[in-house]
């Protein structure tokens, strides 16, 4: 079962960091970042629709600071990032749900929100109270906001939590930068049972020496977690690691800041790093169990700095977009997964090319060249630039993220200097139309987010 819903991020100095559509069949919900925050839908057809507010009733007068879908019945769950109260929203009848009671609300930030499947909410973060009473940064709530009693949160965490994470057999990871639970050592992470026990089965001894960030689970059930730790139970694991079911290292993934791009091969279920010039030159390959592969793929010139990765799996390549010394213009390396050897060099016509992004359904990589402002593509079968000369009316220079919908065969250009997305018909390779987001209002400690429901 995919995940309902899938959050991507809005940088705090560009309008819209990148869209993603996976699997979606339904329209994306953005949230509109301006003094008085609304939801909008963007239907794939492209033009913005449905306004579910715009007087500010249904969400804070600020952008919020969390957003999370229950696709069961069909309300947005909302986290006020002023008052730390919450806004829940009925997607059918764009509507409040007043039964929600979240009076007084919470003293400090959220930080995470999980839906249970039986409609229970998992709520942590730097608050200390909800409702007036003491809940020390976590919590668990009824469908209606009232304490769930079953879950026992007493004494709580000493610092922050972060993130709030559910195994498929009930169990709670829970991180952060908290150093005790209801008095006793646990550094930065946490197993609780679904009634909020301690999972002693979850060896977290010593634990992390500084702050986690993010944290996934695996299909497998092992654990991937990220942050700005240099080790964990007293060994160094720098910024990422793979724990196993039962929080031992089931490998480390020392990635630091060596990498500012990665794509997956889904044919040798690998994940290939783009490599940042003047630190090393070498490209990893991260299995999909987390193990690093010692490959020793380099990229041909020490002065290149690699921009962006993306896979085209046609032809089982990885497409390596690099800065030469400019004005030279860029170049791309074509890396064969299957012998990790470069097989082709892609010539590029400008040394301000932006943007990359694979059509499955033409077996194309569209690209932006920032110097005639056109878009342009490469056919993947042969490997050469293909001059369609699309025009974009809303971008010029630069674009901050090129995106394909499989779906609907559209792709989504958006500027990295305006709030504007332009459409392309990748059949006709002509300009469709454009999506307007009004103005982010640029809230930093806050979370920005377009969401996409996914069935």
């Amino acid at each position: 079962m995919s995940e309902p819903i899938n959050i991507i991020d809005i940088n705090e100095n560009e309008s819209v960091a990148q869209f993603n559509f996976e699997n979606n069949t339904s329209s994306p919900i953005a949230i509109n970042l301006f003094d008085t925050a609304s939801l909008q839908t963007i239907p794939t057809s492209g033009s913005t629709q449905t306004s579910y507010t715009s007087s500010g009733d249904l969400l804070p007068s600020l952008p919020p600071s969390l957003l999370e879908f229950n696709p069961t019945n069909n309300v947005i769950l909302s986290a006020d990032p002023l008052t730390d109260s919450y806004r829940v929203i009925n997607t059918l009848t764009n509507t409040t749900n007043n039964s929600f009671d979240n009076s007084i609300g919470f003293n400090a930030q959220v930080n995470a929100i999980v839906i249970q499947t039986d409609g229970k909410i998992l709520v942590g973060g730097a608050f200390v109270g909800y409702k007036g009473l003491t809940e020390n940064r976590i919590i668990r709530l009824n469908s209606d906001g009232t304490k769930d009693l079953t879950f026992d949160n007493s004494i709580g965490f000493d610092d922050e939590v972060n993130l709030i994470s559910i195994q498929n057999d009930g169990k709670i990871l829970v991180g952060g930068a908290f150093t005790t639970y209801k008095g006793v050592s646990e550094n930065r992470i946490i197993r609780l049972n679904s009634n909020g026990t301690k999972d002693l089965s979850f060896d977290n001894s010593i634990g992390f020496n500084n702050d986690l960030i993010d944290l996934a689970i695996q299909t497998d059930g092992k654990i991937l977690v990220g942050g700005s730790f240099t080790t964990y139970k007293g060994y160094t694991n720098n910024f990422i690691i793979n724990l196993d079911t039962n929080g031992n290292t089931n490998s480390v993934l020392q990635v630091g800041n060596n990498s500012s791009d990665l794509a997956y091969c889904s044919i040798n279920n690998t994940f290939y790093t783009c490599p940042i010039a003047g630190i090393n030159n070498d490209i990893s390959e991260i299995s999909g169990d987390g193990q690093i592969k010692l490959t020793n793929i380099i990229l041909p010139s020490p002065t290149q700095v690699c921009e962006q990765v993306e896979y085209n799996v046609s032809n089982n390549s990885m497409y390596y977009l690099v800065a030469n010394t400019f004005p030279t213009p860029h170049d791309i390396l074509v890396l064969d997964c299957s012998t990790n050897t470069f097989t082709a060099t892609i010539n590029m016509p400008s040394a301000l090319i932006s943007g990359l992004s694979n059509v499955t359904a033409t077996n194309d990589m569209y690209f932006f060249d920032g110097t005639s402002g056109l878009l342009q593509k490469i056919n993947c079968t042969s490997n050469t630039i293909v001059l369609v000369n699309i025009t974009l009316p809303n971008i010029s220079v630069s674009v901050s993220s090129i995106q394909y919908n499989a779906s609907t065969n559209l792709i989504y250009v958006m500027s990295s200097a305006t709030n504007i997305v332009d459409v392309v018909d990748a059949s006709t390779d002509t300009y469709l139309t454009s999506i307007t987001i009004p103005a982010i209002y640029n809230f930093s400690p806050f979370l920005s987010s377009i969401n996409t429901i996914l069935e």
